[in-house]
């Protein structure tokens, strides 16, 4: 399976918009922090609104963080864009920036998109080291990736 996911759902909001823009929320770019999202092909977190996303000193470790920290890197996280249909439908005005699904064709997408990230997260955590942190298990199991569960029930049972 190809590893490849639409340019343009990983991109939207990853950058501050550089120009004089009148589009405002409608640009493809951020234009205020509370748009800013994270590169899901750079970075991967989930698709959960991280409960500290509010704390000062943990947003001094965003980059890091492993889950959403606001609307745009929810809606449009791999995990959840175009997974589900808008409940607008062809009646919403605003479709391009609707992370949500307005035909069969984009739901498809929207799958694909889940499809190839769950691998990715695999991928990913299949590699973990012993010395892997606490706070990377804790979401790994949130994940509820089976691999990394049956790795830690190993290793708990290895070190009782």
């Amino acid at each position: 399976m190809s590893l490849e996911m639409d340019p343009f759902s990983t991109t939207y909001k990853t950058e501050f918009c550089e120009r004089t823009c009148s589009l405002g929320s409608r640009c493809v770019n951020a234009h205020d922090i509370s748009e800013l999202r994270r590169n899901p092909s750079e970075v991967i977190y989930d698709a959960d609104l991280c409960d500290f996303r509010h704390n000062k000193e943990h947003n001094d470790r965003y980059s890091r963080c492993h889950h959403a920290h606001n609307s745009t890197e929810r809606g449009w996280h791999p995990m959840r864009w175009h997974t589900e249909r808008c409940t607008l439908g062809f009646k919403c005005t605003d479709r391009i920036h609707c992370p949500f699904a307005h035909t069969k064709q984009e739901l498809d997408q929207g799958h694909k998109h889940r499809d190839i990230y769950s691998e990715r997260l695999r991928k990913r955590h299949s590699t973990l080291s012993p010395t892997t942190s606490v706070d990377e298990k804790l979401h790994l199991i949130n994940m509820n990736i089976e691999k990394v569960i049956e790795m830690l029930e190993n290793k708990l049972s290895e070190n009782p």
